[in-house]
């Protein structure tokens, strides 16, 4: 009775369905039977059984159903096995690589750059972009003229040619550092109150720094006023 029941459900599921996907149906179970009868127990798919369960799975959402001798993964990882088969040959078949610059645009490349010597390798890109010639700018850098410029000196050709400076610019240090510790000596020295002709504008200056006069005349003797006090210097 189940089978009765199962066989009209079929039926009339049949009647419902278009025709291309009845043909189809009947494609896969017919390649199915095939399978069998010239495996025997054990299936065994070749690269076209393979192929043609991969389009069957592209072409027909009811493959899995019908499908008996693999599993629906089965076929799913064929496909991409051979998706990948397909794009590992379009890699191989690819020129690897950039495409090589033509002698015109080298020429061209060298030519601007020998005009324009102070353009970069972007500048020069940029203007040749202008024109419609896309480049990149590490092939303008590899064909572009460069300018030629002197070698850096080394150290030794720089104290050669600066000695006399730095022996001038040390003397001149040295001779600075000098005065200023006479300064800061003489500074400390009227700060401390000693008798220096440094100390005090205000202060009467020393016999040292008067000119000697004449013992004869007697004359410009340095005589240092008495000092100033309280008691009176009468006498007793």
């Amino acid at each position: 009775m189940q089978a009765v029941v199962i066989a009209v459900v079929t039926s009339l599921a049949a009647i419902v369905r278009s025709r291309m996907a009845l043909q189809i149906e009947i494609l896969a179970l017919r390649h199915q039977l095939a399978v069998y009868h010239r495996a025997g127990r054990r299936p065994q798919l070749g690269p076209a059984d393979r192929l043609l369960w991969v389009w069957l799975s592209r072409a027909w959402s009811g493959w899995r159903a019908a499908l008996v001798i693999v599993q629906p993964r089965t076929v799913i990882a064929w496909q991409r096995k051979r998706l990948r088969e397909y794009r590992t040959r379009l890699s191989r078949q690819a020129q690897r690589g950039r495409l090589p610059v033509g002698k015109e645009i080298r020429d061209l490349i060298r030519k601007m750059s020998a005009a324009n010597p102070t353009w970069g390798a972007p500048r020069t890109a940029g203007e040749l972009g202008k024109l419609g010639i896309a480049v990149a700018k590490s092939t303008v850098e590899k064909y572009r003229v460069r300018a030629s410029t002197p070698p850096s000196p080394t150290w030794r050709t720089f104290l050669a040619t600066h000695a006399k400076d730095l022996v001038a610019m040390s003397h001149r240090v040295r001779f600075r550092r000098s005065l200023e510790a006479r300064a800061l000596q003489s500074a400390s020295a009227a700060r401390a109150g000693s008798p220096s002709c440094f100390a005090s504008r205000n202060r009467i200056p020393s016999c040292r720094s008067r000119p000697a006069a004449s013992s004869r005349t007697g004359a410009g003797t340095c005589r240092r006023s008495p000092r100033r006090s309280g008691r009176s210097n009468s006498p007793a």
